[in-house]
């Protein structure tokens, strides 16, 4: 499948531009505390925040750069990857949020990874979801008190 660069890079900002607008409204719903310490709401409007301004870097760019037709070389994985992201995001509503997220990685990880040996690719997949799990517990949950 082909697509052309310009429309879709201007596709994929304005998504991300409204997604970035979206989390940040939300993000102003969190409680404030007292004094100056940082709340919760700290960390997701500074990452919508640099979520905005990059799409409309991105923009920006693909607009003053020529156009050219690119070819979409793996969109299976790329459907498979949003449909992942939904149920994510529904499920994490009813879960806990840090196996919500283990189960996403680890998902993710074992259907993008490409490798012949399955038995490695599915070992290394849950030595990077581990990790990366814990750190968002060590960042969200211990020292900015998120969930």
């Amino acid at each position: 499948m082909k697509i052309s660069s310009r429309w879709g890079t201007t596709t994929i900002s304005l998504i991300f531009i409204t997604l970035g607008i979206t989390l940040y409204i939300v993000s102003l719903n969190f409680p404030n505390p007292a004094g100056t310490t940082m709340g919760p709401g700290y960390m997701p409007r500074l990452l919508s925040s640099g979520l905005i301004i990059f799409a409309l870097v991105n923009l920006i760019t693909a607009w003053l750069k020529p156009d050219t037709v690119e070819e979409l070389p793996e969109i299976k994985l790329f459907v498979i990857s949003i449909v992942l992201s939904l149920i994510y995001a529904w499920v994490i509503a009813y879960f806990n949020y840090y196996l919500s997220t283990f189960l996403l990685l680890l998902i993710m990880f074992l259907v993008l990874n490409k490798k012949e040996d399955k038995r490695r690719a599915c070992l290394e997949d849950v030595l990077y979801a581990v990790p990366i799990t814990i750190f968002i517990y060590l960042v969200f949950g211990l020292l900015l008190d998120v969930f």
